[in-house]
């Protein structure tokens, strides 16, 4: 009895010091470290949590797990109101009438000071879909992080496609192009109503089509880096499986051996010609 307490001690012990098992415990044992230290209850700004308000608390907490997730991002434009809003002419909120005239509704009806519903709405849409797709692990901080910054440039790149259908404050950009003009900085060049001079204009690319170029190569950037980790993963749990098969065959292996050895001394006559019931339990 007591022979097999210590082979099953063995075998625990081999389990434990499997790679998956082994991070694993390291990793339990970081975050209870850090937990630790974030918690501290002499922390000034551990302090000031635990004296808010509940309401205010509740609040705070409700944002933090939205950050945690990933369905809250800090580069949603805030609303600012219909009349104040730079691309209200693709807002969803206002009713549009026959002739293309807006009416904008009530001022109560826009989300002012809060993200703007479209690029929210695009943007948990975007995260939600890079999840599902790319089997995102929410625990992973790496992977949480990733999905968030796809979802930021499909929003950031949504928001730069609008300044070329509509162009930008001074109507540059549907036709790709932005015209810069040049003014005379001599206080005597001026035009008829006082104006500085036009001395002369430059045409080129507009920026929002390099900001769709710069973003579209950062999303397969990060979509080829997910991708290689995956199968760094994939590579890794691989060989896990082949170390725990190798240790399963070679336990199984020291059983037989010991069980024959055990046999010989006490004295069992072992037939070589009934080697055959060994046969399989021998192939690896």
């Amino acid at each position: 009895m007591g022979k097999w307490d210590n082979k099953e001690e063995e075998k625990e012990e081999r389990e434990e010091n499997l790679p998956e098992r082994s991070d694993r415990a390291k990793l339990a044992r970081t975050r209870a470290s850090l937990a630790e230290l974030m918690n501290d209850p002499e922390d000034e700004f551990n302090q000031y949590v635990q004296q808010m308000p509940a309401d205010v608390r509740l609040r705070v907490d409700r944002q933090h797990r939205r950050l945690k997730t990933g369905l809250k991002a800090g580069a949603i434009l805030l609303c600012p109101g219909f009349v104040a809003c730079k691309f209200k002419n693709h807002c969803t909120i206002p009713k549009r009438l026959v002739g293309g005239k807006i009416d904008p509704g009530k001022p109560e009806h826009y989300p002012i000071g809060l993200e703007c519903v479209v690029e929210r709405k695009h943007y948990e849409e975007q995260y939600i879909g890079y999840c599902s797709e790319l089997f995102i692990d929410l625990d992973s901080i790496t992977d949480r992080g990733a999905a968030q910054e796809l979802a930021t440039i499909d929003v950031l790149k949504r928001r730069a496609q609008i300044i070329l259908s509509t162009g930008d404050h001074e109507g540059f950009g549907t036709d790709f192009m932005l015209t810069d003009k040049t003014y005379s900085d001599k206080a005597f060049d001026m035009d008829g109503d006082g104006s500085p001079l036009l001395i002369g204009t430059t045409t080129k690319v507009h920026p929002a089509v390099g900001v769709l170029d710069t973003l579209e190569k950062r999303r397969l950037k990060l979509l080829d880096s997910l991708m290689a980790t995956r199968e760094k993963k994939a590579d890794y749990m691989a060989k896990i499986s082949e170390h725990k098969r190798a240790g399963s065959d070679t336990q199984r292996l020291v059983d037989i051996v010991s069980a024959t050895l055990n046999k010989m001394k006490e004295g069992t006559v072992i037939d070589v010609t009934a080697a055959s019931e060994y046969e399989d339990d021998l192939k690896i």
